[in-house]
């Protein structure tokens, strides 16, 4: 027998109560986790879409990044 099969796992669950400050931190890292995400993902349909045998090259990949980087609101 397996010392797995006779284990007992406990799971916690925490409910979340985060201040004023801390919501919008959270809101902010959601936004810009949703957008390097969005983004990403449009590079690679742009990406597939080009056909087989057509890459990019290393110099233009840094291209996308700047753009995405304007899409980012600004830490203050």
């Amino acid at each position: 027998m397996d010392v797995e099969q006779n284990s007992v796992r406990k799971t916690y669950q925490y409910k979340l109560l985060p201040t004023p400050d801390q919501e919008w931190a959270l809101e902010m890292t959601l936004l810009r986790c949703r957008t390097l995400y969005n983004v990403a993902l449009e590079q690679r349909k742009t990406w597939w879409g080009r056909g087989p045998g057509i890459g990019a090259k290393y110099s233009s990949a840094g291209h996308g990044v700047a753009r995405s980087e304007s899409c980012l609101p600004r830490i203050q």
